[in-house]
């Protein structure tokens, strides 16, 4: 008697199942990048990362899959959101009432 579902088909392309960690990887760099885009350098270096594995997942293993996707689309939207808030802080520093307040925190909580 055979146990049929303990049993791999391996044909050219195709990934086992539980092997291809590039994509699982990539997919978790994803979630860590969509995290940490608001303190803007780790969501764009997990972004990197993300897209990275993706790409490495998807020449490994000739193909897309779900996780690899999906990292791929979340390192991009980390990057995207990484650089509207580095360009969104970068404007605000420009503003006379920004700074006068920024300058009265760091005076009144570090004594600058």
């Amino acid at each position: 008697m055979e146990n049929q579902y303990y049993e791999q088909q391996s044909t050219p392309g195709s990934t086992p199942a539980g092997r291809d960690r590039f994509a699982l990887f990539s997919l978790i760099a994803g979630i860590l990048a969509i995290i940490g885009c608001t303190a803007i350098f780790p969501g764009i270096l997990l972004g990197i990362g993300s897209i990275t594995l993706g790409i490495i997942s998807r020449i490994n293993y000739e193909k897309f899959n779900l996780h690899n996707v999906l990292g791929i689309t979340f390192g991009g939207i980390a990057i995207f959101l990484s650089g509207v808030i580095f360009l969104g802080m970068i404007s605000l520093m420009k503003e006379p009432e920004v700074m006068a307040q920024l300058q009265e925190m760091m005076q009144k909580y570090y004594g600058y």
